[in-house]
């Protein structure tokens, strides 16, 4: 924005990704014309391979893919500019679409909500993307596709609009901000990523693992079920449970209670290592098993 002062205010980031053949600056020239939007979020576009295929992908042949360059690219402008963690998203268009689908996938907590813009969705399971709103602009059968799967797993927040509308895409950013500390985390484990959403973490012993857990933060107690996991870490703070009295965590069912003591040092390496960010500060890191042994 003209008026951009990082020692003010934060602005919202948009990660919009090029279509095939079409270098960030046409895109951004091309694509980004919104009065409104250019006056309030960062953009940034990041150059990706030749190989179209390659662009869900983070790495083919031990060299980095399409996926590579898109996470880069959002670390880099997380660095650089004053963000707002709240309402960071990433956009796809044509070709793209698919790889925007791809990051969020590996990394749901990192983003408020997924855009295709005249672009189809790809073939990805949206089982990492319960917390995720999506909107399709302009799109195909698997975006169709994508939003039957989403809303059988129960989730209502794909929309799929006829046209690709600069402003309606802009107004639909405005009314998402990142669902931070959700109630339900469901997790399958790609190959061999992600291994990791919102306050959840898992150690795959197998192909298939996936993991659910739930948070009541009433009765302070989570509960995660498992398949194919024989560990999990919960990331959690004074907003998600109680740390003043005892947390009750049963992982299949094998119940592990305590005080969860808060920690200087882990709060600072939960920030360091990205799992933590300015508007999410976990404080406390704890791991139980998940393969029925006791506490």
């Amino acid at each position: 924005p003209k008026d951009y002062d990082p020692r003010r205010a934060t602005s919202p980031l948009l990660l919009a990704l090029p279509d095939a053949d079409e270098p960030p600056a046409q895109h951004l020239r091309t694509h980004w014309i919104h009065g409104e939007l250019l006056e309030r979020a960062i953009l940034v576009c990041p150059t990706l391979p030749a190989d179209v295929s390659s662009w869900d992908q983070v790495a083919v042949n031990g060299r980095p893919a399409g996926l590579s360059h898109v996470l880069t690219a959002l670390d880099h402008a997380l660095e650089t500019f004053a963000v707002d963690f709240e309402r960071v998203v990433v956009v796809g268009r044509g070709r793209s679409v698919a790889a925007a689908l791809a990051a969020a996938n590996h990394a749901p907590q990192r983003f408020a909500g997924v855009v295709g813009r005249a672009g189809d969705a790809g073939q990805l399971a949206p089982d990492n993307f319960s917390n995720l709103p999506t909107l399709f602009a302009q799109a195909g059968e698997h975006a169709v596709a994508f939003q039957k799967a989403l809303k059988a797993l129960g989730n209502e927040g794909c929309q799929i609009e006829a046209q690709d509308d600069e402003a309606a895409v802009w107004a639909w950013i405005q009314k998402h901000p990142r669902v931070t500390r959700p109630k339900d985390v469901s997790l399958v484990a790609g190959k061999p990523w992600p291994t990791r959403a919102y306050w959840l973490r898992i150690a795959p012993s197998s192909p298939e693992a996936s993991a659910l857990a739930t948070l009541d933060r009433a009765a302070n107690t989570i509960r995660v079920s498992t398949h194919g996991v024989s560990r999990v870490t919960l990331y959690l703070d004074d907003a998600l449970v109680d740390l003043e009295t005892p947390v009750r965590v049963l992982v299949n069912d094998v119940e592990h209670k305590g005080v969860l003591a808060r920690s200087l040092m882990s709060t600072l390496e939960l920030l360091r290592d990205g799992t933590s960010d300015p508007a999410c500060m976990y404080v406390v890191e704890a791991s139980f098993d998940a393969t029925g042994a006791a506490s």
